[in-house]
């Protein structure tokens, strides 16, 4: 009996330590409007956007919380991230690296430029 509790005790904790959650900084994005141009670097104030599992929570142009499908690995620690939001909407995410990530809406398109410092806290995260 103590053998099985000391397994599951093992099981999660492992599970804890691999599932990796993250947080990036970011106070600048682009849109693309109607012809496909991607406008001007608009500055906004500090934003976060979190990154668990199964979901991911940012805000742009409005809240966002958003229902991790599926996940794709890229070379370069590239990500996309097929996803729902609230009202079961198809949203795509990508990342690229930790310096920016990319957001197709079905009729809005965002560029996030992440912080700088981003780099360097996921990059100590990563190698844990």
């Amino acid at each position: 009996m103590k053998i099985k509790s000391i397994f599951f005790l093992f099981l999660i904790i492992s599970t804890c330590v691999f599932s990796q959650n993250k947080t990036y900084t970011f106070n600048q994005f682009q849109v693309r409007n109607e012809v496909q141009q991607w406008g001007n670097v608009e500055k906004i104030c500090a934003q976060t956007v979190h990154f668990t599992d199964q979901e991911i929570d940012l805000s742009i142009d409005q809240k966002y919380h958003l229902n991790i499908e599926s996940k794709t690995d890229l070379p370069d620690k590239g990500i996309i991230y097929l996803c729902k939001d609230e009202n079961l909407n198809p949203i795509t995410v990508m990342i690229f690296g930790n310096s920016s990530m990319y957001m197709y809406t079905k009729n809005k398109r965002f560029l996030i430029y992440f912080d700088e410092k981003n780099e360097i806290v996921n990059n100590v995260a990563d190698t844990d």
